[in-house]
């Protein structure tokens, strides 16, 4: 073979082939394994999804497609609404070992299940308001109950019940107990 011969066929030709797409697409809908795409050109073609990370795209995202033909892959988000699922079957850990485990978020963090269990030496709430809705609250304390509060108001719609071995009521200043029939005794 002669050295021109050996040369051809050793040189890669990297010219792009007119099927050959790098660049941006827009999102048309989202399917179960991939997105329809415009391309710039205005062809319509459909990608399948091979982001690194885990991104649910939406309608209107723009994303960097890559491809051949009509084997077209989506690799990625150049502008994108949708969200970030982490999905996982069966049980899952998440763990900072010899750290701190922080979540943070800029409009709020849910947390959504049958049931939550927390377990900890020592739980820390830090909060300008705390609003607690349930339909029944039980609250076992083996030690003591304190609460310090500039003002208390406790609104019960049925009746009320405080049941002691002694009870205790102290005030600086009056004392005042307001009813049709107050039974002391």
């Amino acid at each position: 073979m002669s050295q021109r011969a050996a040369a051809e066929v050793i040189t890669p030709d990297f010219r792009p082939v007119e099927t050959d797409f790098l660049g941006p697409a827009e999102v048309l809908s989202v399917e179960a394994d991939g997105v329809l795409v415009l391309l710039p050109n205005g062809a319509e073609r459909y990608a399948t999804m091979a982001f690194v990370s885990p991104y649910e795209p939406a309608v209107g995202d723009a994303l960097l497609v890559i491809g051949k033909r009509d084997d077209l892959y989506a690799i990625g988000v150049l502008r994108g609404s949708g969200r970030a699922v982490l999905r996982f079957s069966g049980d899952v850990d998440l763990a900072a070992e010899g750290g701190t485990l922080r979540l943070s978020a800029d409009r709020g963090v849910e947390i959504r299940s049958p049931e939550v269990t927390v377990h900890a030496s020592r739980v820390t709430t830090w909060a300008e308001t705390l609003i607690q809705r349930v339909t029944d609250l039980y609250q076992r304390v083996a030690s003591r109950l304190e609460v310090e509060a500039k003002e208390a108001r406790t609104v019960v719609q049925g009746s009320s019940v405080l049941q002691a071995r002694t009870a205790t009521i102290v005030t600086d200043e009056t004392a005042t107990v307001q009813g049709k029939q107050v039974h002391l005794g």
